[in-house]
């Protein structure tokens, strides 16, 4: 796809695979501890954004320490009845280790969220990019150009 810009690229892209811009809330599981500082800020856009975040225990007390208001759910049960009554349509799942059966950790989450049909980013990169194009493009903002518009 293409835009004016990254973000906007990246928002059509995302939006031509049946992507849809979250509004009830957004599950953050985030991984190695570097990585949930590395999405602070992040989270924190999404919270001015109107957006209730819900993370994993360890993804919200390094949140919280960070000053960004999160409900702590249960990576097993609480997380996929919130998925399951939608209360989530936003998963960030991002892996860190392997269970007994050498499934990557966030497994259940990711299945549930695969199953519910919500979308789910699992590479922090990307996690991070798509924070910053939401918060400056609303989908009725994108704009539908011909391909002579971007190329020259």
């Amino acid at each position: 796809c293409l835009g004016d810009d990254f973000d906007e690229a990246l928002l059509k892209a995302m939006t031509a695979t049946g992507f849809v811009l979250p509004c009830r809330g957004v599950l953050l599981s985030l991984g190695p501890v570097g990585d949930k500082y590395r999405f602070s800020d992040e989270a924190a856009t999404l919270v001015k954004m109107g957006l209730p975040l819900f993370a994993t225990q360890g993804t919200a007390e390094i949140l919280r320490r960070e000053g960004i208001d999160c409900q702590m759910v249960d990576k097993m049960s609480g997380a996929i009845e919130k998925m399951r009554n939608g209360q989530i349509d936003l998963v960030i799942n991002v892996p860190r280790e392997y269970d007994a059966q050498g499934r990557p950790d966030g497994f259940h989450i990711r299945r549930a969220a695969i199953d519910f049909e919500i979308p789910l980013i699992t590479d922090l990169w990307v996690a991070r990019k798509m924070v910053r194009a939401m918060s400056r493009y609303t989908i009725d903002e994108l704009k539908i150009k011909p391909l002579h518009a971007y190329v020259g």
